[in-house]
């Protein structure tokens, strides 16, 4: 079986090659072992005796979480949103989507006006222009180009430091 299958991938110039390799290593090795015998015999002696006997368990001490005033770690943080990012403006509909899910799907110039359009991932198409806002970042759009509409994106950190974020799309 074996001898059919290399048959099938190696041609027979191949096969004899193989065969000639493989017969000139087994013929290199030495069946005296008596050198290694005799590193392994000289190595263990070298070595000191063994140990057996196990290590004594000394249990550590209990530590007890007393900061009840503190928020618990292993639940998720959850922060109402800064007073300084909310604004009196009435929120546009593509405020509701993360940029992620928002494609830029062209361009258009009309009367002198750059509009991109913008597909939502539930398929629906929107015109919007610089000074819009787009994404959950209070997202502005500052430049609209024919292959491109650049975002500044305005968030807080979690040390509430205020953060100015430029982002891009690009056309798809």
């Amino acid at each position: 079986m074996i001898l059919k299958i290399l048959n099938y991938l190696l041609p027979v110039k191949n096969y004899l090659l193989l065969t000639a390799v493989v017969a000139t290593l087994s013929a290199c090795g030495d069946p005296d072992l008596s050198d290694l015998e005799q590193f392994v015999a000289e190595t263990k002696a070298q070595a000191g005796p063994f140990n057996e006997k196990e290590p004594e368990f000394i249990p550590g001490s209990a530590y007890r979480y007393q900061n009840t005033n503190l928020r618990d770690p292993f639940t998720k943080e959850v922060r109402k949103p800064s007073k300084r990012l909310m604004s009196n403006r009435k929120r546009e509909h593509l405020e509701s989507f993360n940029l992620n899910d928002l494609d830029l799907v062209g361009t258009v110039n009309k009367n002198g006006t750059r509009w991109a359009l913008i597909k939502t991932s539930d398929g629906q198409i929107h015109r919007v222009k610089t000074g819009n806002y787009i994404g959950r970042n209070n997202g502005k759009i500052t430049d609209v180009t024919e292959k491109n509409m650049r975002i500044l994106e305005v968030l807080e950190d979690n040390s509430g430091n205020i953060i100015r974020r430029p982002v891009q799309l690009s056309l798809k």
